[in-house]
Protein backbone atom coordinates (compact mmCIF):
# COMPACT_ATOMS: atom_id res chain seq x y z
CA UNK A 1 0.00 0.00 0.00
CA UNK A 2 1.47 3.72 -0.79
CA UNK A 3 2.62 5.36 1.80
CA UNK A 4 0.26 8.56 2.69
CA UNK A 5 1.39 12.48 1.78
CA UNK A 6 1.76 14.41 4.53
CA UNK A 7 -0.80 17.17 3.85
CA UNK A 8 1.81 20.36 3.30
CA UNK A 9 3.02 17.75 0.42
CA UNK A 10 -0.21 17.56 -0.79
CA UNK A 11 -0.61 21.24 -0.42
CA UNK A 12 2.43 21.71 -2.07
CA UNK A 13 1.98 19.88 -5.29
CA UNK A 14 -1.27 21.31 -6.09
CA UNK A 15 0.26 24.64 -6.01
CA UNK A 16 2.95 23.59 -8.17
CA UNK A 17 0.61 21.83 -10.63
CA UNK A 18 -1.52 24.93 -10.82
CA UNK A 19 -5.01 23.44 -9.30
CA UNK A 20 -6.88 25.75 -7.44
CA UNK A 21 -7.71 25.24 -3.80
CA UNK A 22 -11.50 24.48 -3.00
CA UNK A 23 -11.69 27.94 -1.29
CA UNK A 24 -10.45 29.32 -3.89
CA UNK A 25 -13.06 27.45 -5.87
CA UNK A 26 -15.60 28.24 -3.70
CA UNK A 27 -15.21 31.86 -4.06
CA UNK A 28 -15.12 31.94 -7.83
CA UNK A 29 -18.39 30.13 -7.88
CA UNK A 30 -20.35 31.89 -5.32
CA UNK A 31 -21.02 34.65 -7.27
CA UNK A 32 -23.53 32.16 -9.43
CA UNK A 33 -24.95 30.69 -6.10
CA UNK A 34 -26.72 28.08 -7.87
CA UNK A 35 -26.81 24.35 -7.04
CA UNK A 36 -26.71 21.53 -9.90
CA UNK A 37 -28.00 18.70 -9.93
CA UNK A 38 -27.68 15.88 -12.27
CA UNK A 39 -28.00 12.16 -12.46
CA UNK A 40 -25.87 9.47 -14.00
CA UNK A 41 -25.88 9.41 -17.57
CA UNK A 42 -27.94 13.15 -18.00
CA UNK A 43 -26.70 15.64 -20.66
CA UNK A 44 -26.71 19.37 -20.73
CA UNK A 45 -29.80 19.19 -22.64
CA UNK A 46 -31.54 17.27 -20.07
CA UNK A 47 -30.50 20.48 -17.28
CA UNK A 48 -31.45 22.66 -19.81
CA UNK A 49 -34.92 21.82 -20.57
CA UNK A 50 -36.45 22.99 -17.16
CA UNK A 51 -37.11 19.46 -16.05
CA UNK A 52 -37.51 18.06 -12.31
CA UNK A 53 -33.51 16.59 -12.92
CA UNK A 54 -32.26 19.51 -14.16
CA UNK A 55 -33.78 22.60 -11.95
CA UNK A 56 -31.19 24.69 -10.70
CA UNK A 57 -31.43 25.95 -7.06
CA UNK A 58 -30.41 29.03 -5.37
CA UNK A 59 -27.87 28.10 -2.74
CA UNK A 60 -25.21 29.29 0.08
CA UNK A 61 -21.36 28.28 0.20
CA UNK A 62 -20.46 26.32 2.14
CA UNK A 63 -19.55 28.29 5.64
CA UNK A 64 -18.50 27.54 9.10
CA UNK A 65 -20.87 25.64 11.67
CA UNK A 66 -22.99 28.00 14.09
CA UNK A 67 -20.59 29.20 16.38
CA UNK A 68 -17.43 28.00 14.94
CA UNK A 69 -14.90 30.48 13.78
CA UNK A 70 -11.76 29.74 10.99
CA UNK A 71 -9.07 29.13 14.19
CA UNK A 72 -11.18 26.75 15.92
CA UNK A 73 -9.70 24.39 12.61
CA UNK A 74 -7.14 23.54 11.15
CA UNK A 75 -5.75 25.64 8.70
CA UNK A 76 -6.08 22.90 5.90
CA UNK A 77 -9.57 22.48 6.65
CA UNK A 78 -10.07 25.84 4.13
CA UNK A 79 -8.87 23.41 1.57
CA UNK A 80 -10.86 21.05 1.88
CA UNK A 81 -14.92 20.48 0.11
CA UNK A 82 -15.79 18.60 3.28
CA UNK A 83 -18.34 20.95 5.16
CA UNK A 84 -16.99 22.24 7.87
CA UNK A 85 -19.83 21.21 10.54
CA UNK A 86 -19.85 17.28 8.94
CA UNK A 87 -15.90 17.71 9.80
CA UNK A 88 -16.53 18.66 13.14
CA UNK A 89 -19.40 15.96 13.65
CA UNK A 90 -17.32 13.35 12.37
CA UNK A 91 -13.68 14.17 14.47
CA UNK A 92 -16.36 14.33 17.54
CA UNK A 93 -18.75 11.23 16.86
CA UNK A 94 -15.37 9.10 15.85
CA UNK A 95 -13.27 10.14 19.26
CA UNK A 96 -10.70 11.15 16.33
CA UNK A 97 -8.71 14.27 17.04
CA UNK A 98 -9.60 17.19 14.27
CA UNK A 99 -5.40 17.17 13.35
CA UNK A 100 -5.48 13.67 12.41
CA UNK A 101 -9.27 13.81 10.60
CA UNK A 102 -8.13 16.57 8.47
CA UNK A 103 -4.81 15.32 7.82
CA UNK A 104 -6.40 12.57 6.42
CA UNK A 105 -8.99 14.18 4.70
CA UNK A 106 -6.58 16.47 2.62
CA UNK A 107 -4.45 13.25 1.25
CA UNK A 108 -7.95 11.41 0.53
CA UNK A 109 -8.73 14.43 -1.64
CA UNK A 110 -5.35 14.69 -3.54
CA UNK A 111 -6.01 11.51 -4.75
CA UNK A 112 -10.03 12.14 -5.26
CA UNK A 113 -9.90 14.84 -7.86
CA UNK A 114 -8.29 12.80 -10.86
CA UNK A 115 -11.73 10.37 -10.13
CA UNK A 116 -14.65 12.75 -11.29
CA UNK A 117 -15.06 10.95 -14.50
CA UNK A 118 -15.63 7.55 -12.68
CA UNK A 119 -18.14 8.80 -10.55
CA UNK A 120 -20.00 10.96 -13.12
CA UNK A 121 -21.19 8.39 -15.04
CA UNK A 122 -22.05 5.50 -12.05
CA UNK A 123 -23.91 7.90 -9.63
CA UNK A 124 -25.70 10.88 -9.05
CA UNK A 125 -24.71 13.93 -8.18
CA UNK A 126 -24.96 17.63 -7.09
CA UNK A 127 -23.00 20.71 -7.69
CA UNK A 128 -23.08 23.36 -5.18
CA UNK A 129 -21.17 26.25 -5.14
CA UNK A 130 -17.54 24.48 -6.86
CA UNK A 131 -18.30 21.66 -4.61
CA UNK A 132 -19.50 18.27 -6.34
CA UNK A 133 -20.73 15.39 -3.79
CA UNK A 134 -21.29 11.95 -5.23
CA UNK A 135 -23.82 9.77 -4.10
CA UNK A 136 -21.78 6.53 -4.03
CA UNK A 137 -22.15 3.11 -2.33
CA UNK A 138 -20.22 1.00 0.13
CA UNK A 139 -18.48 -0.60 -2.91
CA UNK A 140 -16.92 2.66 -4.22
CA UNK A 141 -15.87 3.80 -0.74
CA UNK A 142 -13.98 0.53 -0.57
CA UNK A 143 -12.52 1.00 -4.05
CA UNK A 144 -11.38 4.27 -2.81
CA UNK A 145 -9.86 3.85 0.33
CA UNK A 146 -8.02 0.39 -0.44
CA UNK A 147 -4.71 2.25 -1.41
CA UNK A 148 -4.50 4.33 1.88
CA UNK A 149 -3.35 2.51 5.56
CA UNK A 150 -5.73 4.54 7.40
CA UNK A 151 -6.72 3.14 10.74
CA UNK A 152 -10.20 1.82 10.45
CA UNK A 153 -11.28 4.62 13.42
CA UNK A 154 -9.73 7.52 11.11
CA UNK A 155 -11.46 5.80 8.07
CA UNK A 156 -14.73 5.61 9.65
CA UNK A 157 -14.55 9.56 10.52
CA UNK A 158 -13.44 10.28 7.82
CA UNK A 159 -16.55 8.61 5.26
CA UNK A 160 -19.13 10.22 7.86
CA UNK A 161 -17.50 13.53 6.84
CA UNK A 162 -18.00 12.62 3.26
CA UNK A 163 -20.80 11.36 3.61
CA UNK A 164 -22.73 14.10 5.81
CA UNK A 165 -21.76 16.54 3.55
CA UNK A 166 -22.89 15.41 0.73
CA UNK A 167 -26.35 14.59 2.26
CA UNK A 168 -26.33 18.60 3.70
CA UNK A 169 -24.97 19.43 -0.06
CA UNK A 170 -27.61 17.44 -1.42
CA UNK A 171 -30.27 18.57 1.45
CA UNK A 172 -29.58 22.92 -0.33
CA UNK A 173 -29.48 21.68 -3.82
CA UNK A 174 -33.06 19.49 -4.79
CA UNK A 175 -36.33 20.16 -3.18
CA UNK A 176 -37.22 16.98 -1.02
CA UNK A 177 -34.03 15.18 -1.03
CA UNK A 178 -33.65 11.96 -0.70
CA UNK A 179 -30.84 9.92 1.09
CA UNK A 180 -30.70 6.30 1.21
CA UNK A 181 -29.32 5.10 4.79
CA UNK A 182 -26.89 2.93 2.27
CA UNK A 183 -25.41 5.30 0.68
CA UNK A 184 -22.03 6.74 0.90
CA UNK A 185 -21.44 10.51 -0.24
CA UNK A 186 -17.89 11.25 -2.22
CA UNK A 187 -17.41 15.32 -1.82
CA UNK A 188 -15.03 16.42 -4.35
CA UNK A 189 -13.95 19.93 -5.15
CA UNK A 190 -14.60 21.05 -9.08
CA UNK A 191 -11.89 22.57 -10.74
CA UNK A 192 -13.07 25.42 -13.32
CA UNK A 193 -11.93 23.56 -15.80
CA UNK A 194 -14.11 20.08 -14.90
CA UNK A 195 -16.85 22.40 -14.56
CA UNK A 196 -17.07 23.88 -18.04
CA UNK A 197 -16.41 20.52 -19.85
Amino acid sequence: MPELDSPAAVRDERTRSGNRSVGENRTANESRNAGENRTAGESEDDRDSGGERGSERESTSPTRAAGMTDTDLPEEARELPILDSALENAADRNDVPLRELTDALVVLDADLRGRHSTYETNYEYVTVDGVRAYLADAEAWAALVADFDLDSTVEDAVRAAHTESAQLLRDRAVENPQFAEETVGIVVGVDTAEEIG
